[in-house]
């Protein structure tokens, strides 16, 4: 509510409007997944019962290609929620960092985003002796999926109760920032890796050296 106040209170001020209702942001929208994938564009979501319908249809998609059934309920704060994290998804090495009470919907509307932009989901699993040497090996198999040979959309969700070691947020602090964990790759699965990766490298008219094709992948 501050927010949107204060935003209409710099609109009057700047470009001199003279009375804005601070309501009007709750009815802008904008998002990416109101047309086949194919051919989607980011757009401004002008009708929301056709929003709603979109999003029932993707909540019934998901629960048709997983075991673990969602239910969700679309109010206003939840759409809104949604089309952020779509428009976030459809970046580059796009993330987030999801806050709220457990139970909120958090995961939830981060894997209907991941289905709906055919995003591949991967998560841990912690079990009895999990520990670092475990993770960086789970780590490993995210990034070869994500970025190894043609390349997959992927999204990793990392709950905050599966931080048991403070370990596993540096690492996960390393690849938002630079891409890659320090030495996570001996020798020969980097060998690996690259020789995985050359044939998109030459798709794409990229050099074919091993340190450029790591960067690819990186």
């Amino acid at each position: 509510a501050w927010f949107f106040k204060a935003a209409s209170e710099l609109l009057k001020a700047r470009f001199r409007i003279l009375e804005v209702d601070p309501e009007i942001w709750n009815k802008v929208m904008w998002c990416d997944f109101l047309r086949p994938i194919d051919s989607r564009v980011y757009e401004e979501a002008k009708d929301p019962v056709k929003v709603m319908k979109q999003l029932e249809d993707a909540n019934d998609e998901y629960n048709l290609t997983h075991t673990a059934q969602m239910h969700l309920v679309f109010f206003s704060d939840c759409i809104g929620h949604i089309s952020r994290l779509a428009r976030i998804m459809r970046q580059p090495r796009g993330n987030a960092l999801l806050v709220g009470v457990g139970g909120s919907g958090r995961s939830s509307c981060a894997r209907l985003c991941a289905c709906m932009s055919e995003t591949a989901e991967f998560e841990i699993a912690l079990t009895k002796g999990y520990g670092l040497d475990a993770f960086r090996e789970d780590e490993k198999k995210f990034m070869v999926s994500a970025g190894s040979g043609s390349g997959k959309s992927s999204m990793f969700l990392f709950n905050d109760t599966q931080i048991i070691n403070e370990t596993f947020l540096e690492d996960v602090n390393n690849i938002l920032n630079a891409g890659e964990v320090p030495n996570l790759f001996p020798s020969d699965e980097m060998d690996r890796v690259v020789n995985d990766t050359r044939p998109r490298a030459k798709d794409l008219g990229l050099s074919e050296a091993k340190d450029a094709v790591w960067a690819l992948f990186v």
